[in-house]
């Protein structure tokens, strides 16, 4: 098997096989690319407004946004809540408003941009950071990015099986996160809340800290013959690199020729009622995007903040390309327990992973801060 992760190219027409923690999907992966389709960082940008054109240089298939053009609410940013973290995006969110274009007499808040990779995949995966300012005010919810197809239905638009889907993140009052789902037999006329928890409890973000979410979306066993779709669709979500929700029973299409396409960067304070508005100007801060065919290993900076001075980057086979790592140091493998699964020395600026190593694990250098976190089939 191939050892994946977020920032190489991985072979095509893939079958993932997942442990405990995260069983496979129902449907098969048809994947017209293999490996990354999008990766975001802006350490390339400089600071200051973030243009439209400055998006479509790391979101493929940017063709419209709310917030870039005109008044821009995103902004580059370095230092500050950022600080130790390099460049970030920060969107802005003005006092009173409500949706990413304004609703009801409302300002504008937030913003929004879809990127559209194309391809045929029906299993992807999501991750990007992001960091609530302390005090930031929840209110009743608001919008956060995630992967979407077709004509990705919002809105109070509910899916037909043969139009589109969304599946994006949403906070919530009290700090909680959810998965916001429209897909075609969902029993109301807007998305689904599928709550994200950690210990069996419905999590709650902590302010002032960078958090890493990622998503995998499996879709469903398209109809036969121009039928229904089966019920078998599945929703699996890691929040800082912890399991948080793994739900199965979507339907996101009929069609055989609907896949996940697209990736919608959307975010605002909204809802299309007053007690969603943010009761003064609020910002989050965002960064690390990728999209990828395959489990997106976290990096030392997701676990332990970053500027920790050394990194992963992936190779074909059971091989880890250390970054910034002299050889004779060791590589430490554990499983999500703290339960050590193998000690490896790091030779020609690689690590070879034992063969009995399995499943979610992390890895550190002995003796540095910092460590990975990374699925191994």
């Amino acid at each position: 098997m191939t050892l994946f992760f977020g920032n190489t190219t991985f072979r095509s027409n893939l079958r993932h096989r997942f442990d405990v923690l995260a069983k496979g999907c129902l449907v098969a992966v048809a994947v017209a690319f293999s490996g990354e389709v999008l990766r975001a960082d802006f350490e390339n940008d400089p600071t200051g407004p973030y243009s439209r054109a400055m998006c479509q240089l790391a979101f493929p298939g940017v063709t419209w946004d709310n917030g870039l053009t005109g008044e821009s609410r995103v902004s580059v940013v370095a230092g500050g809540d950022t600080a130790g973290g390099g460049k970030a995006i920060r969107v802005l969110y003005p006092l009173n408003s409500l949706g990413p274009g304004g609703t009801g007499g409302n300002p504008a808040g937030g913003a929004q941009w879809k990127s559209m990779f194309g391809g045929e995949a029906d299993t992807l995966y999501a991750r990007y950071r992001l960091y609530f300012p302390v005090g930031f005010g929840w209110t009743k919810g608001g919008k956060l990015p995630g992967l979407c197809g077709s004509q990705c239905n919002t809105g109070g638009n509910p899916p037909t099986g043969r139009d589109g889907w969304s599946a994006r993140l949403m906070w919530r009052s009290g700090a909680s996160l959810v998965q916001y789902v429209y897909s075609a037999g969902q029993a109301g006329t807007y998305g689904t809340d599928l709550v994200w928890k950690k210990n069996g409890a419905p999590l709650v973000v902590e302010p002032g800290k960078w958090h890493e979410v990622q998503v995998r979306i499996c879709l469903n066993t398209p109809g036969t013959d121009g039928g229904q779709g089966k019920y078998d669709g599945r929703v699996t979500g890691w929040y800082d690199g912890e399991l948080a929700i793994d739900t199965v029973g979507f339907r996101f299409r009929d069609l055989d020729t609907m896949h996940i396409d697209q990736f919608y960067f959307s975010t605002f304070f909204g809802g299309s009622t007053n007690d969603f508005r943010p009761t003064k100007d609020e910002r989050i801060f965002f960064d690390d995007f990728a999209v990828s065919d395959a489990f997106i290993a976290s990096s030392s900076a997701s676990l332990a903040g970053r500027g920790q001075g050394w990194g992963l980057r992936s190779t074909r086979g059971r091989s880890l390309e250390m970054l910034s790592v002299p050889d004779g140091e060791t590589a430490v493998f554990q499983d999500m327990a703290g339960r050590e699964l193998a000690t490896v020395p790091v030779s020609g600026g690689r690590v070879e992973v034992p063969l009995g190593v399995h499943g979610l694990a992390t890895v550190t250098i002995s003796g540095r801060s910092g460590g990975a976190r990374l699925f191994l089939p």
